[in-house]
């Protein structure tokens, strides 16, 4: 390994759910869920722009990104939480296992999600 790449954890285990939703309330609504369940240890929200067909024509819409970070162990109760308490009729839910994460990072991460 060069002194410049980063290691990869050897066992990964930090999920990151991705969604996005059309009001602040729905993303903080959908955050406390998840972080009263004990189902994400951290979730960050930010303001986007988002621009997709639907229904005929280009839509031009604020809204709110929702990461979700979690353990691997509860990235499907996450999931299904997520997806059940969504408010879009087709809502984008996508996850990605995070293969470089500090070793004190994820253990507090599993830490906070431990039920």
């Amino acid at each position: 390994m060069t002194e410049n790449q980063i290691p990869e954890h050897p066992k990964a285990g930090l999920i990151a759910l991705h969604t996005s939703v059309g009001s602040e309330a729905d993303a903080l609504a959908l955050a406390k869920m998840a972080l009263e369940a004990k189902r994400a240890a951290c979730v960050q929200i930010d303001t986007i722009q988002s621009l997709y067909p639907w229904d005929g024509s280009i839509q031009h819409e604020t809204e709110w990104r929702i990461l979700f970070k979690t353990s691997q162990s509860n990235a499907s109760a996450l999931w299904t939480l997520v997806q059940d308490h969504h408010p879009y009729e087709l809502p984008a839910i996508y996850s990605f296992e995070v293969r470089q994460v500090s070793e004190a990072y994820l253990q507090w991460v599993e830490a906070a999600t431990q039920r």
